[in-house]
Formats: C-alpha cells, structure tokens, sequence
C-alpha cells in the first residue's frame, strides 16, 4: 500500500533548496495508514519525487526529509551516515576522546545524536523517526567498536513529538559516575542523570579560549572568578587550571557541587566555592551588595524554543548579561553565551548595545565564537548554527 505525501502547490524554496523540514501547512495531502514515525516517499503537487522521510502527524515539523534519494532506510543507509559523521571528525578530532560523534540534522538524520565520553556512547532519539531507527543506529555503532552504549532519550523535542521519554543502559557495564578527561581536566558525571542535555559539550573549545584570554589579562591568581550556569564547570575548571585561584560555580541543581569539587581535588586546586542558586537570584543580590567581580561567565540554557517566544528569551538574556557587566570591575571579562537557534547573532549584539546604553559604560567585543567542529553548520539549514558565544570587556564608565 501507498505511503506518501504531496506537498502544497506553493511550496517554500527552503524545501528545495535542502531543508529536510516540512511542516503541517506544507502538505497538500496523505495517502495511506502511516504509523508515527514511519518512512514515506514525499512528492510535489505534480508529482515529481521530493525525498524519503519519516512522518509524525502529531507534530508540527510532520515530514523529516532523510535522503532525496529513492532509496531504502535500512542497515546499510544509517551505517553510511553515521561512519560518513566519524570519518569526519577523524580529520580534525583524530587524538581527541570526547566529542559529539553525531550531530543529528548536521550529519543526515535529524532527532539522533550520540556523545562520546572516551568508552562510553551517549545516544539520544528526540523524534518518532528516530526511535524507529534507533536499533540500526545502535547496531551500526557497535560494529564500531562501541562497548558501552547508554540510551538517552529524555530531551524535551520529545514532548513535541507526543512521544515517551526514557534512560536506559543498552551496552556494557555503566557505572552511576563515568570519569572522562577533556582539555587535561578528569571530570566525573552520571550518566543516568535527567539533566538535558547533560554535558555541553559544544562548549569545550570556548572554555579554554576563555582562560586563555583571561589569563592574558590578568597576571595575578588573586581575581574574583564566577562560573554561572556551570554545570559540570567547565569554564571554571579551566580558569583553575590556568591557575586562578578563587572560583565560584553557581547553578540551580547542587548535584553538580560535588563532582565539580571530585574533579578540583583529582588536580589538587583549591579555591572552589559551589552555591546551590537561580543564577537571576545571585546575579540580582551581587548587584544589591554592590558585589564586584573581574571575571563572570554565562553559559544559560536557551530560554525558548520557538520563534514567538523570542522577545520573552531576548529579556531574559538581557537581564543576565546587564546585571552581570554592572557587577564587572572595569577591565573585567565576561564570556557569555546563547544556545539558541531562534536569536540571532544580530539580536544579541543589538541586546549589548542596549546594555551598555543603559549602564553607561563602554563594552568591547573581544571574542566572537560558536559552535565547534562537530556541531558541523550546514549553510542551508538555519538551526545547526544554534551557539552564538561571546567574551565582552567593561570599558570606561560614558
């Protein structure tokens, strides 16, 4: 029996142009019984073959276009895609143990990731699609000589796709804590943790290029340093590593205290402080106390996921990025981040614009960054270019 979309008559150059995205008002119609998530061939209005993607009637994004290729999804087609994504990283990643092995939509199959953490693969379905080909994916990493497979399907694109979440062990012997090194730094995480994600490792690169230039300017350890959303810490790791001397991480979930302090004291560097806090809350008392630091860090979380609530995520950012260049010493840094797809670089410099304005003080731009390497960006597709990262100094007052 026929399984098949027919795209609206009018359809957006996006789609023709390589986005692998159709949305709801997009499809002329639907032949067929297609179970969630299923494969089905997609054509034109006048019936020239489009691609083949998998189908989920209950979300919005209804056709994730695979391949425009009339060919079948099966064994041989992922186990392509996902050594067509290592082969990649081999150029560039070759001596290095932790990365992002596969990047979903950036490398063939959108909703599929998986994370290495030197052994362990770290793998994470967020659409319908994708559970459906979760075993091929699997099976295919096995045969690469993965030994410890964990199953991390638990992001929240998961509620969109009005699919169930779950985290389960799928290969191997996985210990609640997993010790890793990145960038010299032994760090210990569970990788049974609802946290999502749970390691950014996308921002790997950006936290030693920010001790580096913090190093830079300043010579002396006895600098005032807050890590803010750290998570696992790395930022802060780093700024230890470089040899400063007094660091505070803050972040809402305290679970992650203990293994940044595990991870401190495997290398021997005092100084580390953990407060168990909504970053807005201290941020908010730092400026009440008129608490100065020389080096502060945001890494939040990205505030929306859609368009329309843009503004709301743009205010949020804001009042996070002025609170902290008001708490800044002058000649201080401050490495700031957006994991968003859905702002854009220009906004977020029009937003530092507006801040300086508002705290009447002159803010350089030192640093503009992203993404690493294996978060590949595809030109033509929009939301694989989801970081922007920033390293901003507090000038003189105006």
């Amino acid at each position: 029996m026929l399984k098949q979309a027919r795209l609206s008559k009018f359809i957006s150059r996006r789609i023709a142009n390589g986005h692998p995205y159709i949305y709801k008002n997009e499809i002329e119609d639907i032949k067929g019984d297609i179970e969630k998530g299923e494969v089905i061939d997609v054509f034109t209005f006048s019936g020239q073959f489009v691609g083949k993607g998998y189908y989920n009637q209950d979300s919005k994004i209804t056709i994730r276009l695979l391949t425009r290729l009339n060919e079948k999804i099966d064994t041989p087609f992922v186990e392509k895609k996902l050594k067509s994504a290592y082969n990649y990283r081999k150029y560039f990643l070759l001596h290095e143990n932790t990365f992002r092995l596969f990047n979903g939509l950036s490398d063939g199959i959108s909703g599929l990731t998986c994370d290495k953490y030197d052994d362990l693969f770290c793998v994470s379905s967020s659409t319908a699609g994708g559970d459906r080909i979760l075993d091929l994916f699997i099976n295919a990493l096995s045969e690469m000589g993965a030994s410890k497979i964990m199953i991390r399907n638990n992001s929240s694109g998961r509620k969109k796709e009005k699919i169930d979440s779950y985290i389960k062990p799928f290969k191997g012997e996985i210990d609640r804590i997993h010790t890793f090194q990145l960038n010299g730094i032994d760090y210990s995480l569970d990788p049974f943790s609802q946290e999502d994600p749970f390691f950014y490792l996308e921002q790997r690169e950006n936290a030693v290029l920010f001790s580096h230039f913090a190093k830079k300017i300043f010579q002396e350890d006895s600098v005032k340093a807050y890590d803010f959303f750290s998570g696992y810490g790395q930022f802060g790791l780093n700024l230890l590593k470089k040899g400063f001397k007094d660091v505070e991480f803050v972040d809402s979930e305290s679970l992650y205290g203990e293994l940044i302090k595990k991870s401190a004291l495997q290398e021997q560097w005092g100084g580390v402080v953990f407060s168990g806090c909504n970053a807005f809350d201290y941020l908010h008392r730092m400026d009440i106390e008129n608490a100065k630091a020389d080096l502060i860090i945001l890494d939040p979380p990205p505030f929306t996921d859609s368009r329309k609530k843009k503004g709301r995520a743009l205010n949020a950012y804001k009042e996070i990025n002025l609170r902290a260049l008001k708490n800044l010493n002058k000649g201080g840094l401050l490495a700031t981040s957006c994991p968003s797809q859905n702002i854009s670089r220009e906004d977020l410099e029009m937003m530092f614009y507006s801040i300086a304005s508002d705290i009447k003080n002159e803010v350089k731009v030192i640093y503009r960054g992203g993404q690493p390497i294996d978060f590949p960006v595809k030109i033509n597709v929009f939301e694989t270019d989801f970081l922007k990262f920033y390293v901003l100094m507090k000038g003189e007052s105006l």
